[in-house]
């Protein structure tokens, strides 16, 4: 089972709650992988930071077989707008992932 937290248009914290199947401990057996995305627009250029806690600990993503990053353009028409994807691969309890968006004026969690 997993939980994903995140705020609705009016600020309000919604969980969404993602059933996986049953844990297996077959050694040949893909591990689950899911995709996060927070959506962020405008200028100037952004900087976008992925961050994992757990047992208290926050710590940076970095890029490894189970966090993989991505960032693409979806609109480009008055703000550009782009899509920061983590895809997270791999079994794991009590995690929340964040993602910060910032540039030299503003920043976003």
């Amino acid at each position: 089972m997993w939980r994903c937290d995140i705020p609705d248009s009016n600020g309000v914290q919604q969980s969404i709650y993602i059933y996986l199947g049953t844990p297996t401990t077959e050694a040949n057996e893909d591990p689950p992988e899911f995709t996060l995305t927070c959506q962020s627009k405008g200028g100037p250029v952004t900087e976008v930071v992925w961050r994992r806690t757990a047992e208290g600990n926050t710590v940076t993503v970095e890029e490894d077989s189970n966090h993989t990053t991505s960032q693409i353009i979806v609109d480009t028409s008055s703000n550009t707008v782009y899509n920061n994807t983590l895809r997270v691969r791999g079994r794991e309890t009590t995690v929340t992932y964040r993602c910060t968006v910032s540039n030299n004026r503003h920043e976003y969690v």
